[in-house]
């Protein structure tokens, strides 16, 4: 026989029902091989049956059942290393013998090559000293190489400086941004900077968390919720509130909590960029109207108003000195913003702040609205300045024919009772950008008579519409029932 350089081991991942694996190196004895399915070794005769003995090209292996699609089958040889022949003095040198002999020799030779290409070795192009030797093992410690190129020590994990710093990390986004290592050594280093830090307490880590030394916000979101109780009085909700997340408030009439100013929350962001953002939540246990309202340099997008129940909103750094605050259940993709579904069971007006300056049509529906009282139902416009109270132009006319002409703000209806209840839609169109005009149309019913009121109307107003306000004429009724939603285009 002779020993063919064709290796010591083959591999393979089988199909459904796969019997027959072929090896292709030779064995001189079945003991010589070893069969792997999987992690499981499998026993000659119980699990497998073989071919090939002696054959310099190999054979085969035919497993008794048949692999599960998937399964690693791995063949080696691993031939004993022992010396079964003794030579005697003038006795016979038969080459059978001989050959068998040198033949055992190679197989464990090129076994022994085959379990070194599994090992981790150095180049032999590697320029440094001979011998490379290890230090004596030491439990816990991490193994590195010495100064001097001159082996391998073990040495503490805490003495490893910190491969790299967030800080130090280049990001290109016109490119293709972050590598997969500059991304794990970030990761890396988050977990060495609170490895060795206390358990954190309190309330619970909400969204991406940032950190770098001391906790801070930097372009992703960061919220601590932190509950804040709010008296029933009007008041500035400060930056340190805002960050903590989330405020509860019980009002026994309308009340307006206005945000920090833009500087002082963007302040309390330390070390945050444009885009640094973390959500409140505003939490209203009360049928009475809490209305945000914007501090200095803040921009208020979509319906501040809450009533009767909760609303998320997401506080945003637009810039240097400016903050956004949007209402997170009020933007629909594509269409604008979209308000929740406002009660009216209580107050003298409601008004929806926030309009984006793109806008240009609004429309509100109104469900058994009433008040306690009989003054005419308006909806009047404003913008930075505030809610405008004259220049509006137009009529309302019922199939009873009654009519009126408003010039304070849009009428619903040309007559109310207190016991009536309106429903219907009023849809507004900037028809005239240059001049801030927008016409109204709507059509209103009372659900306790016979009644349909038709109304339009126009109003130009001084600046770009950012709020719209719901009121009574000289705001003396309150609501006491019903509800309104709002929809910006």
């Amino acid at each position: 026989m002779t020993i063919l350089n064709n290796g010591t081991r083959n591999q393979y991942v089988a199909t459904s029902g796969q019997t027959v694996f072929n090896y292709n190196f030779e064995i001189i004895a079945a003991a010589d091989i070893v069969v792997y399915q999987g992690e499981t070794l499998l026993v000659l005769t119980t699990d497998y049956t073989l071919t090939g003995v002696g054959v310099d090209t190999g054979g085969t292996v035919t497993l008794v059942t048949g692999a599960t699609t998937g399964d690693i089958l791995t063949i080696y040889r691993l031939t004993a290393a022992e010396r079964l022949t003794d030579y005697q003095n003038s006795g016979d040198f038969l080459s059978d013998e001989v050959n068998s002999d040198f033949d055992r020799l190679w197989a464990v030779i090129q076994e022994n090559t085959t379990s070194t290409d599994f090992f981790l070795q150095l180049k032999q192009t590697t320029a440094l000293t001979l011998p490379f030797e290890l230090d004596e093992p030491v439990a816990s410690n991490i193994l590195r190489y010495k100064a001097d190129l001159s082996g391998i020590e073990n040495v503490p994990l805490s003495s490893i400086p910190e491969a790299s710093t967030a800080a130090d990390l280049p990001y290109d986004n016109s490119t293709s941004g972050l590598t997969a290592v500059e991304v794990q050594a970030a990761i890396d280093e988050v977990v060495v900077d609170i490895s060795d830090k206390a358990d954190l307490t309190g309330a619970a880590f909400t969204g991406a968390v940032s950190v770098a030394g001391a906790l801070s916000s930097t372009a992703g979101n960061v919220n601590l919720k932190t509950n804040t109780a709010l008296s029933d009085a009007a008041a500035t909700l400060t930056a340190a509130q805002l960050i903590g997340g989330e405020f509860t408030i019980t009002p026994t009439v309308a009340r307006i909590q206005t945000t920090d100013t833009a500087a002082n929350i963007i302040a309390a962001l330390t070390g945050s960029e444009d885009n640094s953002n973390f959500d409140i939540t505003m939490i209203n246990l009360a049928a009475f109207d809490v209305t945000i309202a914007a501090g200095a340099g803040v921009t208020l997008v979509g319906n501040m108003v809450v009533n009767d129940g909760s609303a998320t909103f997401n506080v945003r750094r637009t810039g240097a000195s400016t903050v956004s605050v949007t209402r997170q259940n009020s933007v629909a993709s594509g269409a604008g913003i979209v308000s929740q579904t406002a009660a009216l069971t209580s107050g003298t007006s409601h008004t929806f702040t926030g309009i984006p300056a793109t806008a240009t049509q609004i429309i509100m529906g109104f469900g058994l609205m009433s008040t306690n009282g009989t003054s005419d139902i308006i909806v009047q416009l404003g913008d930075s300045g505030g809610i405008e109270v004259t220049g509006y132009r137009g009529s309302v006319w019922n199939n009873g024919g009654s009519t009126a002409q408003f010039s304070n703000g849009f009428d619903l209806v040309s007559t109310v009772g207190a016991a009536n209840d309106i429903n219907g839609t009023l849809t507004f169109v900037l028809t005239d950008a240059a001049t801030n005009l927008w016409t109204c149309s709507g059509n209103m019913t009372l659900g306790n008579t016979v009644q349909v009121n038709l109304m339009s109307g126009s109003k130009a107003l001084t600046g770009v519409l950012d709020r719209v306000n719901l009121t009574t004429d000289g705001g003396v009724n309150t609501f006491d029932a019903g509800f309104f939603t709002i929809s910006v285009q």
